[in-house]
């Protein structure tokens, strides 16, 4: 049996939603012909109706998604943003299918050194420098670098993108916010485990010795948080080896925008990290209100 390579993927994640073995999903991989056999004893499509993924990223190698797919597809589904290209994408996917589609927008963790900010572009050190290698050079080769490392940011440079200045970025991502009422901030986040690729559309991806500063991912972050807040936007949390930062920064946005605004908006934690005692000091200890739903359209 031929089945369309992305309707076997949505299929398999149904699969694999409804083959819970305790706390964890089955790992196990299905063929096609599985796949198919399994559509009938999945829950009536009424049942499937109140189901929503939280988060997913359908747009990822795809310029768009096969609209007999869409159709076909029982579930609501959050559909993520990574990168500036995504949010068009995900723009588009929304408009077609906005019964079924709630959009995410935003910049991921991972991608969030192709943002330049006034810190980046500083030229203290880097006089005569291309705006782009002075952008990278100021994240990634602080004066106190290893000379080792020089050959392999060359390298690195020659697939990284010109960087978007900060402030575009957020003028764009509140324009997109207000033109779906029901999107939501997401996916951001903080990342202090993921190593840069040479070339992150390469395969396989080769890693660098760099990590994006978390100073950097945090002025990235703070700064799509604050529209979020401002617009009363729900937010996909990607917190990966960062506990004590996240704690912080959602301590600092609290503080900032007073704890009516702050608890007017859902955070749903994804690849999140945190230990038990770290939930604890999240919810309790803190006394912060964090949930792990998306939407009020789907609760």
């Amino acid at each position: 049996m031929e089945v369309d390579n992305n309707l076997e993927a949505m299929l398999m994640e149904y699969i694999l939603f409804f083959s819970r073995s305790g706390d964890q999903l089955s790992s196990i991989c299905y063929s096609p012909d599985t796949i198919m056999s399994q559509v009938d004893v999945l829950p009536h499509p009424s049942v499937l109706a109140h189901i929503t993924d939280a988060h997913c990223h359908p747009m990822d190698g795809h310029d768009s998604v096969p609209t007999e797919v869409m159709e076909r597809l029982q579930i609501n589904i959050c559909a993520m943003s990574c990168i500036e290209l995504d949010q068009e994408k995900v723009k588009a996917l929304a408009k077609k299918f906005p019964e079924k589609v709630t959009p995410g927008f935003g910049h991921h963790p991972w991608f969030s050194h192709w943002i330049s900010t006034e810190t980046t572009l500083s030229t203290d050190n880097t006089q005569g420098l291309s705006e782009k290698e002075r952008h990278y050079r100021n994240l990634f080769l602080p004066r106190d670098s290893a000379p080792s490392l020089e050959s392999e940011f060359a390298e690195m440079l020659t697939h990284l993108p010109d960087p978007i200045p900060l402030t575009a970025v957020i003028n764009t991502l509140r324009d997109d916010l207000l033109a779906f009422p029901s999107a939501l901030l997401g996916e951001v986040g903080l990342d202090s485990y993921f190593r840069v690729p040479v070339d992150f559309s390469a395969s396989p991806r080769i890693r660098t010795s760099f990590h994006v500063p978390l100073a950097h991912q945090i002025e990235i972050l703070e700064a799509q948080m604050a529209v979020a807040l401002e617009v009363e936007r729900n937010v996909s949390f990607h917190s990966v080896k960062c506990q004590l930062a996240t704690l912080e920064l959602f301590e600092r946005m609290e503080k900032k925008w007073g704890e009516e605004s702050w608890r007017k908006i859902s955070i749903d934690m994804h690849s999140c990290g945190f230990s038990k005692e770290g939930w604890i000091d999240l919810e309790v200890g803190r006394e912060f209100l964090v949930f792990r739903k998306v939407n009020d359209d789907f609760s």
